[in-house]
C-alpha cells in the first residue's frame, strides 16, 4: 500500500487541472474547487499514511485495511479516467487552444456525469471524506 504515491498522484492531477484556469476563466470557481479537492485528497492520504504508520494506532490498522484498498482502487480508476481525458489535449496540437480546453473540459464533465450521475468534484469530495473518516476510525 503506497498512500504517499497516491497522494502525489492526486496532487499531480490537481496541477494538471490548474492549467485549465487560464484557458477557461469563466469556469474559475468550478475548476479551482476541483483543484482544491484534489489537493485536499492528497493531504488526507498523507494524513492517513502517517496515522497508519504511527505506532500509537498500529494495532487497529487491520480494521480499515479492506476499506483503504477499496478507496485506493476506486480513486485510482477515477484519476486515471480524468488523466486520460485531459490527456486528449495532445490531439489538438501544442499549445492547446482555448477551444481545445473547452472541449476537453466538456468531455470530462460529461463522462463523470454519465458514469455516476454526478460531477467529478462531488465524487472526489466523497473520496476525501471517506479517507478522512478512515483516519478518524484509527484515532
Amino acid at each position: 500500500m503506497n498512500l504517499a504515491a497516491d497522494a502525489e498522484n492526486a496532487r499531480d492531477i490537481g496541477a494538471a487541472f490548474d492549467c485549465f484556469l487560464n484557458a477557461l476563466p469563466g469556469l474559475f470557481t468550478e475548476i479551482t474547487a476541483l483543484v482544491a479537492e484534489l489537493y485536499a485528497i492528497g493531504s488526507a492520504l498523507q494524513e492517513l499514511n502517517a496515522t497508519i504508520a504511527s505506532h500509537e494506532y498500529g494495532g487497529r490498522v487491520t480494521i480499515i485495511l479492506d476499506d483503504v484498498d477499496i478507496v485506493r482502487l476506486s480513486l485510482s480508476i477515477t484519476l486515471k479516467d480524468a488523466r486520460e481525458r485531459f490527456g486528449r489535449l495532445d490531439r489538438y496540437g501544442y499549445p492547446p487552444t482555448i477551444a481545445a480546453y473547452r472541449e476537453v473540459w466538456a468531455e470530462i464533465c460529461a463522462h463523470f456525469q454519465r458514469e455516476s450521475n454526478n460531477t467529478l468534484r462531488a465524487r472526489l469530495e466523497r473520496f476525501r471524506l471517506f479517507i478522512m473518516n478512515l483516519s478518524c476510525i484509527l484515532r
